[in-house]
């Protein structure tokens, strides 16, 4: 994602803007080869962990009929809230970062597109460095659940600051505008509430993704079944269909102030922008990281409860695998 977003301004340029078919033509099959080579690296990693020995209680996986992931769904209340807060995240984070929002936030408001939009987003990578250290030594001390918490709150608070920076904008006004040369305490601002915010929230926008595992092993715990791929399913489907909206979302907003196409880096201020980047760039998040919060209070899959479930599933193995049914050791190990 990021080697397409570092790309995408500089050969916009050169390949006739964003709307044009030879952008396309290159950044497609640029992506899809990109893509598939991670997605290789990420199965040499697994291959190693994804044998029969490490599977739930049992040795083998279970085959489920479809009526049965409503059924799971309803009763793994787990499951559910991470859905919330990972549907939330990934929503807030496709429309935050949608090349129309950025366009008219760099380009058609602070008026300098070519000149802020490499520069903030290689300040939003920067600050998300530390960010990715911190959630992994949380995470590892902590639980990922309260990883996610304390770094969406983080985030929660540092986009109040940039919300009230972009009320106070004010077009053509130099002390109310984001400019980096020369540089001014408003941009001084900008840039320190949105790095801090932007690294916080980069950095947990896929954890709710890894959560899924304890959801089921949670469900290994809750009813004996191993059922990974319908853990994962069930999650994926919500996330992908509530992130897909982003685009639609965007074009809605755009279409809601009277502009015809989607903006570009050229495109002109035009009434109404203002409120539709607020609303897109900062308001949507922040709903977004407060149903997170929402979604997490009842989450009880601490770092503490994660041990003692993966102990009790570790015990029910091996009683089972020494002979004993799944019923039997599911009353005797609790």
């Amino acid at each position: 994602m990021g080697l397409v977003q570092f790309l995408a301004p500089i050969l916009s340029e050169r390949l006739g803007g964003y709307n044009s078919v030879a952008f396309f033509d290159f950044m497609i099959p640029l992506a899809i080869v990109v893509s598939a080579v991670l997605t290789l690296l990420a199965v040499i990693g697994i291959w190693e962990k994804d044998r029969p020995e490490f599977f739930g209680v049992g040795n083998k996986q279970e085959k489920v009929k479809i009526k049965e992931y409503i059924a799971i769904l309803k009763a793994n209340k787990e499951l559910q809230r991470l859905m919330v807060a990972g549907a939330g995240c990934k929503l807030a984070f496709s429309i935050a970062t949608n090349m129309t929002v950025l366009c008219m936030l760099y380009g058609a408001m602070m008026g300098n597109y070519g000149g802020l939009y490499l520069p903030m987003m290689i300040v939003g990578y920067i600050f998300s460095v530390p960010f990715f250290l911190l959630t992994v030594r949380t995470s590892q001390k902590h639980g990922q659940k309260a990883s996610l918490v304390r770094y969406t709150k983080l985030a929660l608070i540092m986009y109040v600051g940039v919300l009230v920076l972009l009320l106070f904008w004010k077009q053509g006004v130099a002390a109310f505008n984001l400019s980096l040369s020369p540089i001014n305490l408003y941009s001084i601002l900008f840039i320190l509430f949105f790095g801090i915010g932007y690294g916080a929230y980069y950095a947990t926008a896929d954890m709710p993704i890894p959560m899924v595992a304890d959801c089921s092993d949670y469900e290994t715990y809750r009813s004996g079944r191993y059922v990974p791929g319908i853990m994962g399913t069930l999650f994926s489907l919500v996330d992908k269909l509530v992130s897909s909206l982003g685009s639609t979302i965007v074009g809605v907003a755009v279409a809601m102030i009277g502009i015809q196409t989607l903006p570009d880096s050229n495109t002109p201020y035009a009434e109404g922008m203002h409120g539709v980047v607020i609303i897109l760039f900062c308001v949507v998040p922040m709903i977004a990281w407060i149903a997170t919060l929402i979604a997490m209070k009842g989450y009880t899959l601490t770092g503490a409860k994660m041990k003692e479930i993966q102990a009790v599933n570790a015990a029910r193995k091996q009683a089972v695998g020494e002979g004993m049914s799944l019923e039997e050791a599911m009353e005797k190990w609790k």
